[in-house]
C-alpha cells in the first residue's frame, strides 16, 4: 500500500506544488484497530509519514476521543492529518480544537 501511495503522491505532486499545498494531497489511514489507542496511533502515523517521505501525504486519523488526542500530537509534530469518522458537531469541534492546539504548540516550539 505504501508504494502505491508514494506513486499517487508523485502523480499529484505538480498539483500540490502549483497550488502551494491547497490541492494535490493523497491520504493513507492508520489501522482502524487503533481507534481507541492514541499513543499507538501517533506512533504508526509518524512511521507511515516518515516512510512515505512525501510532503503531500495526509495520514487519516479517526475522530474518536483517542484520535482527537493523537491529532493534537501529530499536528504538533508536523504530520498532516485527515480526520475521519466525524458524525456530529461535537466531534467536529473536538477535532478542530485539537488541530488548533497542535498548531499553537508547533508555533510555540
Amino acid at each position: 500500500a505504501l508504494d502505491d501511495l508514494r506513486a499517487a503522491a508523485d502523480v499529484f505532486a505538480p498539483v500540490y506544488a502549483r497550488t502551494s499545498g491547497a490541492d494535490g494531497w493523497v491520504s493513507l489511514e492508520v489501522s482502524p484497530l487503533l481507534a481507541d489507542d492514541a499513543a499507538t496511533t501517533v506512533a504508526q502515523a509518524v512511521q507511515l509519514h516518515e516512510r512515505a517521505a512525501r510532503p503531500n501525504l495526509f495520514i487519516k486519523v479517526p475522530g474518536t476521543p483517542a484520535g482527537v488526542e493523537a491529532i493534537e500530537t501529530l499536528i504538533h509534530r508536523g504530520v498532516p492529518v485527515n480526520v475521519t469518522l466525524l458524525f456530529d458537531a461535537r466531534q467536529y469541534r473536538a477535532a478542530a480544537a485539537a488541530y488548533l492546539r497542535g498548531l499553537e504548540r508547533r508555533m510555540d516550539a
